[in-house]
């Protein structure tokens, strides 16, 4: 599953309609190299996989068949899920009958401190949204028409509050 050390654990549950199974990487919780997505800490693993559960039952599949998912809040706020201020994750799809796994990914500012390192076509491609998923997700209710114009262009998507 990892290069080296520890690299997590499953989730007991699976998928509602497809029957994914879900990792855990501990890389992705704080303990990967300089540069990794990290989930926010409050961010529970039960919410985490729910986030993965949501994207496999609205189907919010790229032509490839990675699925985004969204924190939405109980007011159907969109919550930073990520610690650079990210607000989609990504679950790339995983080879037939292995678990799958999620990352934050599209933060709301577009640079970071390791974004720097990279060269300009590399971080040109990390900020290229898929515009069928925003569809998707306005479709499935879960952006509103404002939020998914915001999201994009890395803007805040929620007004007020620290969302």
């Amino acid at each position: 599953m990892s290069k080296g050390g520890e690299p997590g654990h499953l989730h007991a549950d699976r998928t509602k309609r497809s029957k994914h199974a879900y990792f855990f990487y501990k890389k992705h919780h704080g303990n990967g190299e300089p540069g990794e997505s990290v989930w926010i800490d409050s961010l529970s693993e039960l919410q985490e996989f729910r986030i993965f559960d949501q994207a496999d039952e609205f189907e919010t599949a790229d032509a490839s068949g990675n699925l985004y998912g969204l924190w939405i809040g109980e007011h159907g706020e969109i919550k930073f899920l990520g610690t650079a201020g990210q607000y989609v994750a990504k679950f790339p799809e995983a080879d037939p009958g292995q678990p799958w796994h999620g990352f934050p990914l599209w933060p709301l500012k577009k640079k970071d401190k390791h974004d720097r390192k990279r060269n300009e076509e590399q971080r040109r491609k990390k900020r290229q949204f898929p515009k069928e998923i925003l569809i998707k997700m306005e479709a499935k209710g879960m952006l509103t028409p404002e939020q998914r114009r915001r999201l994009p262009r890395g803007k805040r998507i929620n007004h007020g509050g620290t969302t």
